[in-house]
């Protein structure tokens, strides 16, 4: 079933009815680390799905279940205006249509690869004509990008990679990385030079087509996207973000998070908060009631889940269902705030506890306001450390936290509006 009513990202790079290269062809996406290359693959791979067709993902380096969430998060914001049931309907369709094989970082081996299409189209019928690989090393480009073209024109397939580079555009090393006769399009992605810069990270992205070598119909340009996620983002305000371009995800119960709604409400941001029939919120702004389906969704094992907080918590049908909430307020946010009480060991608090831990496994920032010591502590790695007063600085964040919330609680959060999108104003 064709579901790709807005093939943004092909329609970008090209015009006309053409929306994607042709077999044997290639084209990288080049930018510095943590820009956003594996989004920009994982968009060329939905288009591609929502057309029906197949895709075959190489993650070099890179955990299996790191590339799993980019398909969920961006596959759920793309098909966000579907009913429940036609997107979940047309995400498990794509599923269908994908396979990710994740293999160590460093050099391509040719054998491994072609081993590896060859296995998925004889158990599982996988024909893709769409290969991507994800995580190239400048060092091994030479031979990795040879290997890839052979491969391409023996299989009939259009390839696309990532790969490291240096800030300038277009890279001097362009050429060298990228060669002309078998690269035919390269795209850039740089950080937008917005005021959120000032903060210490980027809120916008530009990408550059940079070459568009023996081809016709090209659009290109440059296209401004949201650094979380990499959605299209109109320019606005003289190319600045706006509060109405972000979007609190939270549960709307009594405390934190129904604090958290007022000032989205009241900076006028997007809110959802995810609930369930008969359940008690406080925030009916953007409620979300989600579905049994949808709820399973979020369900984990109750043996691994208190192995994480390393604690009981009650096993009743309406706290699974919370806690199946909260997946819902984690995996399609870019990082997440919490306010509650740290505790020795590492987990937070409460049941929203496990909005941390789950923020954790994903490798999502975090930051929690610990009421007790009055203080903003971000997860590092493996421990919590003080840190100063964070910003929000992706598209979608979830915001948490205890319902005994005391004054300082509020006024951390208050703050953290006011520190990411200044005063109040009428004309935001």
């Amino acid at each position: 079933m064709n579901w790709n009513k807005d093939a943004w990202l092909g329609g970008w790079i090209f015009s006309g009815a053409e929306k994607a290269l042709g077999p044997g062809e290639m084209g990288a996406v080049m930018a510095r680390a943590g820009v956003g290359k594996t989004s920009f693959l994982v968009h060329l791979a939905l288009e591609h799905m929502l057309d029906g067709h197949e895709v075959f993902h190489v993650a070099l380096g890179h955990e299996l279940v790191q590339v799993e969430a980019h398909y969920d998060e961006l596959s759920s914001s793309r098909l966000s205006s579907l009913g429940t049931a036609e997107r979940l309907e047309a995400m498990q369709d794509m599923a269908r249509h994908r396979a990710i094989q994740a293999m160590p970082a460093g050099p391509i081996h040719a054998q491994r690869l072609a081993k590896a299409l060859a296995s998925y189209k004889e158990h599982l019928g996988l024909d893709p004509k769409l290969l991507l690989v994800d995580g190239m090393e400048p060092e091994n480009a030479k031979s990795d990008i040879t290997i890839l073209a052979n491969l391409a024109r023996k299989l009939g397939l259009s390839v696309w990679f990532s790969i490291l580079s240096p800030g300038q555009t277009p890279p001097e090393n362009m050429d060298i990385l990228c060669p002309k006769d078998l690269v035919q399009l390269v795209v850039q992605l740089q950080p937008a030079p917005m005021e959120s810069e000032e903060q210490g990270s980027a809120t916008a992205i530009i990408a550059r087509l940079v070459r568009a070598f023996g081809r016709d119909h090209i659009s290109g340009g440059e296209l401004l996207l949201q650094a979380d996620g990499l959605n299209p983002l109109d320019r606005g305000m003289g190319g600045h973000t706006r509060p109405s371009d972000y979007t609190l995800l939270s549960g709307g119960a009594k405390g934190a998070e129904e604090t958290f709604g007022k000032c989205a409400q009241r900076w006028k941001l997007t809110e959802k908060n995810f609930s369930f029939q008969g359940r008690e919120v406080s925030r009916t702004r953007g409620l979300v009631e989600l579905s049994e389906e949808e709820l399973a969704l979020g369900d984990v094992s109750w043996t691994y889940l208190t192995n994480r907080l390393k604690r009981e918590l009650s096993s009743s049908q309406a706290m699974r269902k919370v806690l199946q909430t909260i997946w819902h307020q984690v995996n399609p946010a870019g990082e997440v705030f919490c306010v509650g009480e740290v505790l020795q060991g590492g987990t937070v608090k409460g049941g929203t506890g496990w909005a941390v831990e789950l923020a954790k496994q994903q490798r999502k920032p975090i930051w929690v306001f610990d009421q007790a010591s009055s203080c903003w502590y971000e997860w590092f790695g493996d421990d919590w450390r003080a840190c100063d007063p964070p910003t929000i600085s992706q598209y979608r964040f979830c915001g948490t936290g205890t319902r005994h919330l005391a004054q300082d609680g509020i006024k951390a959060i208050e703050d953290l509006f006011l520190r990411s999108f200044g005063p109040v104003s009428e004309e935001l």
